[in-house]
């Protein structure tokens, strides 16, 4: 083989397979930044060493390159799942057929799909990634603090507390924001702590919020919760000093002890004039 015109010894003619070139695309249909999908070519360095090159999704590589490098790492998708639920990765060609699929059990860190060069004539490769089985949809609640009331002036925390209760956890990760009748509410004026999330409205704040019911919204990036707060006005305090009887206030009994004492006087007014005219 003369290297120029394909022409072996013996002017036997040696045609060279095509080499192909590929196209890389992928998705991902996750969407949790706990499970990353890495798409690498390996091929060799400018010493013919194999190094990795991790592809963005449009870009192509030549299997040309891996001739001279073992063909079991010619090409691979790997998935880093931290997550506590399954995943799968699947390998198509540009006509759609799945080529090859891998699935991640949850908590394993890595799975791998690899192809040699000239397996595969078509001239693109498209990788998803997706869960197995969708998660349940998110429920988030207000299950400590919901509907609450506090005195108008009052300058205590109030405490929240909201879960998710499909289960799927990780509610504090999630959280968005917290707003009061459809105002952010500020580190200044809330503090929120994990532990499913634990929203606090600090008495300084609270103390600021006019008499009447406002609204209370938690959002995460899968949903929200809403309750309300309720602000009462003062109670009037009772007045528990006796007051003196008037004259128009009378009761019967009493008007009829005083007429009975008025006739015990009159009464006795007529014996002393009589004693005086003897």
């Amino acid at each position: 083989f003369d290297g120029e015109d394909n022409v072996l010894d013996g002017d036997v003619e040696f045609i060279l397979d095509p080499v192909p070139t590929y196209t890389v695309t992928y998705e991902d249909k996750v969407g949790d930044e706990n499970v990353a999908l890495t798409v690498a070519v390996i091929e060799p360095d400018a010493d013919g060493f194999p190094s990795q090159r991790v592809l963005a999704s449009g870009d192509s590589f030549t299997a040309e390159h891996f001739y001279d490098v073992d063909p079991m790492f010619a090409f691979g998708a790997s998935v880093i799942n931290d997550a506590d639920y399954e995943v799968k990765l699947t390998m198509s060609d540009g006509s759609g057929s799945e080529l090859d699929s891998v699935t991640i059990p949850a908590g394993e860190a890595n799975g791998f799909l690899f192809f040699e060069p000239g397996e595969i004539p078509a001239e693109a490769l498209h990788f998803v990634l997706e869960r197995t089985e969708e998660p349940a949809a998110a429920e988030y609640a207000f299950t400590e603090g919901a509907d609450g009331k506090v005195t108008v002036g009052s300058d205590k925390d109030y405490t929240f507390k909201i879960e998710d209760k499909s289960g799927a956890g990780g509610e504090f990760d999630k959280l968005v924001s917290a707003e009061v009748d459809g105002k952010a509410l500020t580190a200044e004026e809330c503090t929120a702590e994990a532990g499913s999330v634990v929203l606090t409205l600090k008495g300084s704040y609270v103390k600021t919020l006019a008499v009447g019911k406002h609204t209370v919204k938690v959002s995460f990036t899968d949903g929200s919760a809403e309750t309300t707060l309720t602000v009462e006005s003062v109670p009037n305090k009772p007045d528990n000093k006796p007051k003196s009887p008037q004259t128009g206030d009378m009761t019967p009994a009493m008007a009829g002890i005083f007429g009975a004492l008025a006739a015990v006087c009159v009464g006795m007014a007529v014996v002393v004039r009589r004693r005086t005219v003897r």
